[in-house]
């Protein structure tokens, strides 16, 4: 009665399930014997001929409740081929229950079916509580059961029955871990999740509204610059082409006074009675009207009376009087000042003239620093065009340099211009290996058949802006070093490069690139510091400018010839040794072979920009036939009188209807123009819609 006893001649066959069992171990033996045949050595495959019984129920045993019996059957190793005995093992089926549930757990209902018999136990507390035979799950609970098969497929397809387990939550289970926090977190994930695309939607509209206000801020702040460029330029141009009429004006005025004066000294030297008899001719002459051409001439002027008096050449102001008088009659008084102060006067005329150039500087000046302005918005907004054609990059850099000699020599700077290097190995120069020249029309014909793809008034500006500020910080007595060279595609990149591009002429060209060509600036200025050269092509940028540039500039110019440089696949940069030790300004342009079937001056004859060596000579020049547009009275007058002085006719038109009125009238009369000047802000018509 002892469940821990021994059992000792208990007979194993003596009960139905236990006999069924061992007969079918007997006959599986019997049945892998003659399958194996003569083969005595191979062991039988594990598991093989083991077997279960169904629900027994074991004597010592019967208060824990159902069990089972599983048998193996037991060969010896030198006879895998004889069964010599079985080892029984029994299986009480509460105990599988122990040690798997926590200690916390209440109300799991496990079913456990055999092919014969139901029996359910109740968990409480983590340990079987009863049993009873039956399914007795809760049946509104059962959707929420989970099943599993506890007999190995191996064992079932031996004989042994299939035992399945079920285990099914309670009402005692649900009200222990049922939550709301489910549905809490639920609900509370939703509420974040709807505030924060609430706030996403607020922090989005918001941003949007202050982007919308920069945008409106900016649009109106570029309204505003282009309305302050249109009325500043317009009496800024007024003044400009004043002072160029006036310094015309008085230039003549002074020529024709020199004229007088040498005339009159070649009349001191004739015969008394010649001198005597001209004097005569002259006072009764001074009774008729005054003729083009006559000795005594008038020439009106809205505030300037100007005399020449027995050669003395003085420049008086008058502004009472509306008139300008030349005397070739002098006096006595007169004659005799006349040697003794036509040098002081030419020092007068000379003053006078520096006191335009001074006034035509500052007002020049403050165009350009306009044109910085607006350039920089270009720049800034990515709204700079370019018109792109062919460009000689060896006559543009040669021509543009020598712009700056003159105000170079009158600072005392030497202004160099070197050819240097030419790597010539890529291209056959069969002469130059390395040359070093200073001329350009000394170059190889195939250096001179390189060209640029860009802009020329662009490129001219940025140009031009790093040899004014190279002028603008050396001192007099410094030098400034002006290098073009040419760097061949290296080894690896030499495969030949084709590019296409569409000219402003409308023509498309496919180029073979060849390189770059380098600009280098270098000068023995007053150079920087490595922060300087750090933030030196950012906008507004100025170093020192009360003591190194009195004030002027607007500090974008680098920042304009940066953008206007990287806008033509270029790069630009700053060298220096320090302060004191001067500045590099390297600019970096592809550079392609000009197209055989064309000349490359031709290409570029009509592209050039803005400060091209043309001559504005009358001399020999044609005499044009033109049309000038624009609503400001001043500058229309102006520019008038400048092309009516070199010889060219001349009709105004206030606005764009009237030009195109003026312009179908004389193709009509077959007496079209040679060309039109176009404003381009103008009442009724604009100048764009009156061009097209």
């Amino acid at each position: 009665d002892n469940p821990s006893d021994p059992l000792l001649l208990f007979n194993l066959y003596s009960e139905k399930l236990r006999m069924r069992a061992i007969d079918g171990i007997f006959s599986c033996v019997e049945q892998l014997t003659q399958d194996y045949g003569d083969d005595t050595t191979t062991p039988f495959p594990d598991l093989f001929c083991g077997t279960m019984t169904d629900h027994v129920t074991i004597v010592r045993l019967a208060h824990r409740g159902p069990a089972s019996m599983m048998f193996q059957p037991v060969f010896p190793a030198k006879d895998p081929r004889q069964l010599v005995g079985l080892i029984a093992s029994p299986i009480i089926w509460d105990e599988i229950f122990e040690n798997v549930f926590n200690k916390d757990v209440d109300g799991v209902d496990c079913v456990l079916e055999s092919e014969t018999k139901v029996h359910t136990y109740n968990i409480a507390k983590g340990k079987v509580e009863s049993f009873a035979e039956g399914a007795l799950q809760q049946t509104h609970l059962q959707h929420l059961g989970q099943m599993v098969n506890l007999t190995p497929a191996e064992l079932h397809e031996m004989g042994a029955p299939m035992y399945k387990l079920a285990m099914y939550p309670s009402d005692d289970f649900q009200k222990t871990y049922s939550t709301d926090n489910p549905r809490n977190g639920a609900i509370v994930a939703v509420s974040v999740m709807i505030f924060a695309a609430i706030l996403f939607l607020l922090y989005d509209y918001f941003v949007r509204r202050e982007f919308e206000e920069r945008k409106n801020l900016l649009d109106a702040k570029r309204q505003f610059m282009r309305f302050i460029s249109h009325e500043v330029r317009t009496p800024l141009n007024a003044v400009v082409m004043g002072l160029n009429v006036l310094k015309s004006e008085l230039q003549g005025l002074f020529e024709s006074g020199e004229e007088i004066v040498q005339r009159r000294r070649s009349m001191d030297h004739q015969p008394t009675k010649q001198r005597e008899e001209v004097s005569q001719r002259r006072r009764s002459m001074d009774h008729q009207p005054i003729e083009k051409g006559s000795s005594q001439s008038s020439i009106k002027s809205g505030s300037f009376k100007i005399e020449s008096k027995g050669g003395s050449g003085i420049l008086e102001a008058n502004p009472l009087q509306e008139e300008k008088r030349v005397d070739l009659e002098p006096s006595s008084s007169t004659r005799r000042m006349s040697l003794r102060g036509s040098g002081v006067n030419n020092r007068g005329f000379r003053e006078c003239m520096g006191l335009l150039d001074e006034i035509q500087k500052g007002t020049n000046a403050a165009v350009a620093v306009l044109n910085d302005v607006l350039n920089y918005d270009k720049i800034e907004h990515k709204s700079l065009k370019l018109e792109l054609s062919l460009l000689p990059v060896w006559q543009d850099f040669e021509r543009t340099i020598a712009e700056f000699r003159i105000p170079a020599a009158k600072k005392d700077v030497s202004l160099n211009t070197v050819f240097e290097p030419l790597h010539t190995e890529t291209l056959s120069f069969r002469d130059v290996e390395r040359a070093t020249l200073s001329r350009s029309e000394d170059l190889p014909d195939a250096v001179k058949n390189l060209c640029l793809v860009g802009d020329s008034s662009r490129m001219a500006q940025v140009l031009r802006n790093i040899i004014s500020n190279a002028l603008k910080f050396t001192a007099a007595g410094g030098s400034i070093e002006a290098k073009l060279g040419f760097n061949p595609l290296q080894d690896h990149d030499k495969r030949k490069r084709v590019e296409k591009f569409k000219l402003n002429s409308g023509r498309e060209v496919a180029l073979e690139r060849q390189g770059t060509v380098e600009y280098r600036i270098t000068d023995t200025g007053a150079g920087m510091s490595e922060a300087q050269l750090q933030s030196l092509f950012g906008e507004g940028v100025q170093f020192n400018a009360n003591q190194l540039q009195a004030g002027q500039g607007s500090g974008l110019g680098l920042y304009i010839s940066k953008g206007i440089v990287e806008q033509h696949e270029g790069t630009i940069g700053a060298e220096s040794e320090g302060l004191g030790h001067g500045t590099s300004f390297t600019v970096l342009l592809p550079i392609y072979a000009f197209p055989a079937d064309q000349d490359l001056e031709d290409s570029h004859l009509d592209q050039r920009g803005v400060g091209s060596t043309v001559s504005t000579s009358s001399a020999g020049a044609e005499k044009l036939r033109l049309l000038v547009v624009d609503d400001a009275l001043s500058n229309r007058k102006f520019l008038v009188r400048l092309l009516s002085k070199k010889g060219h006719e001349c009709d105004q038109a206030e606005n764009g209807q009237e030009a195109v009125d003026l312009v179908k009238k004389s193709m009509e009369e077959g007496n079209a123009y040679s060309s039109i000047l176009m404003d381009f802000e103008m009442p009724i018509i604009d100048g764009p819609t009156a061009t097209s």
